[in-house]
């Protein structure tokens, strides 16, 4: 609180509007926070800090690996041969640049970036390592 910065109260995001404000770019998020001796009131505005764990990290990969074909989305992933197969993900969060896969891959994999759409499957490609 900014009256009194030493005091904090801890709570637990409850849920959020699951959507960011295009004009403000914020999300409405409902934070539950234990309130025994009333100090905290209605209309108080209050400095948030979020601290959470990461116990998995996400798989991000560029955006111009999605295969652009009709259907669910869909990775071209080199087999251990080189050979192009392509696996349905999951995606999270878009951030332009790059996407989150939820599902479908797992870190370390190596992906075929523009994949076009006349890559056929069982193609063998020479693998070119990113810039970074």
């Amino acid at each position: 609180m900014r009256d009194t910065p030493a005091r904090q109260c801890r709570g637990k995001v409850t849920r959020t509007a699951d959507a960011l404000d295009p004009t403000t770019r914020t999300l409405l998020t409902q934070v539950d926070v234990p309130n025994p001796d009333n100090i905290l009131r209605p209309g108080m505005y209050l400095q948030v800090k979020f601290i959470f764990d990461r116990n998995v990290m996400p798989v991000m990969i560029p955006a111009a690996a999605l295969a652009t074909r009709s259907g669910t989305p869909r990775v071209a992933v080199l087999d251990d041969q080189n050979r192009v197969q392509y696996r349905a993900v999951q995606l999270g969060r878009d951030f332009g640049a790059e996407i989150v896969v939820s599902a479908g891959l797992n870190a370390g994999e190596t992906i075929v970036v523009h994949p076009g759409d006349d890559l056929p499957e069982g193609t063998v490609v020479e693998p070119v390592p990113m810039p970074k």
